[in-house]
């Protein structure tokens, strides 16, 4: 009788309990609290929707709708470029110094 008796005394609460009221498993104890602030979940769920959104970006359309226009601009650019303002840029270069062309800018 005298080692039933340390038995019960060595025994958890739980486990006595149990065993007085009949059911098998231990009671459970309340749940820790969480170790994680609520402004840090929300930090971590903001940023996983940030990268599982920069995901769903639709791909880049292969083929220019405006291909045509581009061309015929970049031609008329190069022509320009070559008859008219390449001509009086140079121009411009000559018949001022760099202290003129300074004022001007700064102008």
């Amino acid at each position: 009788m005298e080692a039933v008796m340390m038995h019960r005394r060595i025994a958890p609460a739980d486990t006595e309990l149990a065993r007085c009221t009949g059911t098998d498993a231990p009671k459970l104890a309340k749940m820790p609290k969480s170790l994680v602030s609520p402004q840090l979940r929300l930090l971590g769920l903001f940023s996983a929707l940030l990268l599982i959104a920069g995901c769903a970006t639709p791909m880049p359309r292969k083929d220019d709708p405006y291909e045509n226009f581009n061309r015929k601009m970049y031609s008329f650019n190069e022509v320009a470029d070559r008859v008219a303002i390449r001509p009086v840029a140079v121009g411009y270069r000559k018949i001022t110094n760099d202290t003129s062309r300074r004022l001007i800018s700064n102008f």
